[in-house]
């Protein structure tokens, strides 16, 4: 999940990207999101936005800040693991041209933030192979 006004959610299902899920979601449509899926989601994998002088300067963005309790909520009333991720982390990790060679790319920016936050937590937990990303010439 990419927190913020508009929250990208990537969802994996049987071995693919959820195409009926996976998609930009505003606040009030997280947290349905978030309530519709309790007890169905093994794994919360989760942007960590951290207030920092870079963004008191620019703007803080509360709806990430609000999001990111909404997850741990779920995690807590649902039992649901969460983990979190550094967004500098998942973009050098997972740039635009490994998430095409995995045939993960998404048109929207939220959307492929959050499928790199995804992609940290199943190659970190091997239901992914990290070959999937090389890039081939």
């Amino acid at each position: 999940m990419d927190p913020g006004k508009i929250t990208g959610i990537a969802v994996w299902i049987d071995g693919a990207l959820d195409e009926q899920r996976t998609g930009e979601y505003t606040p009030d449509e997280v947290y349905a999101f978030l309530t519709a899926e309790c007890g169905n989601i093994e794994h919360l994998q989760c942007e960590w936005f951290t207030i920092s002088e870079r963004t008191v300067r620019t703007e803080v963005d509360y709806h990430a800040l609000h999001l990111i309790g909404a997850a741990l909520y779920h995690a807590w009333l649902c039992a649901t693991p969460v983990t979190f991720s550094n967004p500098g982390e998942a973009k050098g990790q997972f740039p635009d041209a490994a998430l095409r060679q995995a045939q993960m790319w998404h048109r929207s920016d939220h959307v492929r933030d959050a499928t790199r936050h995804l992609c940290r937590y199943l190659v970190g937990a091997r239901i992914v192979s990290p070959r999937s990303f090389l890039l081939t010439d």
